[in-house]
């Protein structure tokens, strides 16, 4: 009965520990969509102050 109980807390550690990972992965993922979405918000604004300033 301990040995099966021990199994079982392995197995559900082993299960955090892959969620955790899925959870940090998806954690970057959207870090780096959001530095891209930055960068790109940027680059407009950019854009239109250089059109502005020229238009003008």
């Amino acid at each position: 009965m301990d040995s099966a109980g021990e199994g079982h807390s392995s197995e559900m550690l082993a299960y955090m520990e892959l969620a955790m990972e899925q959870v940090t992965l998806k954690i970057l993922i959207k870090r780096t969509e959001l530095v891209m979405i930055n960068d790109s918000i940027l680059e407009i604004f950019h854009l239109f102050s250089y059109g502005f300033t020229h238009v003008v």
